[in-house]
């Protein structure tokens, strides 16, 4: 908590929707006033699989997203009157950097649909949120 008495959240976040919702249930959860920060991390992975579709301009069609992405926060952080960031990077990395960078009171972030455990990296590795938790001495709070 910061010298007026409010929480710092971090919350990770892949869609303005799910940043809404975060916001409420936080707001209905934490009793003392918040200071939100929302988080987008754009995986640069993802210029990977652009490629193997055949996108001729990879570049272009990332910095549309990265754009598209601070646009969309930039809504949600005016409506609520928090700030928002878009980094890119490794999404657990990312996410445990910026809390400890911003000194962050808690970490909060959902955990995604059940499909996403299908995937052979996340049956090795684990979930991001549970990468978050494991990597981070930050409390971590998640949300279904």
């Amino acid at each position: 908590m910061d010298e007026k008495g409010s929480l710092s959240v971090l919350m990770p976040v892949l869609f303005a929707s799910e940043a809404e919702d975060l916001i409420k249930a936080a707001k209905g959860y934490f009793k003392s006033p918040l200071e939100v920060i929302l988080l987008h991390v754009i995986d640069p992975r993802v210029k990977d699989s652009l490629s193997l579709l055949g996108d001729n301009d990879v570049e272009k069609h990332f910095r549309e997203l990265k754009t598209n992405t601070e646009s969309s926060l930039n809504e949600i952080s005016e409506k609520f009157q928090c700030q928002a960031m878009v980094v890119e990077g490794i999404p657990f990395l990312e996410i445990t950097k910026v809390a400890k960078d911003l000194n962050v009171d808690v970490i909060l972030m959902k955990i995604r649909s059940p499909h996403q455990s299908l995937k052979i990296e996340t049956l090795f590795f684990g979930s991001t949120s549970e990468r978050v938790i494991r990597t981070t001495s930050i409390p971590v709070f998640c949300l279904p």
